[in-house]
């Protein structure tokens, strides 16, 4: 690679690691400082959510452990 084309390209490299480095600092400093009211929204809908999630997991759970004992209980009857 030419010296001249190097150059340029290892100056747009550094600009861009520069720049994604500031932003992402820029990004971090936003998110842990931000002190709105639209932040306790969030967390009550991600609880919320998490508490929905929780409950179909455990019907689920019952559902399927309910077809399991009549299974278990049918396969007994049967006998040997």
């Amino acid at each position: 690679m030419p010296d001249r084309v190097q150059d340029v390209v290892t100056r747009l490299w550094v600009r861009a690691h520069s720049e994604l480095r500031a932003a992402r600092e820029w990004y971090v400093e936003t998110f842990f400082r931000r002190k709105e009211g639209q932040d306790f929204f969030e967390y009550i809908v991600i609880v919320g959510f998490g508490v929905v999630v929780a409950g179909a997991v455990a019907a689920l759970y019952m559902a399927i452990r309910g077809k399991f004992e009549r299974a278990t209980t049918e396969i007994n009857a049967i006998g040997p």
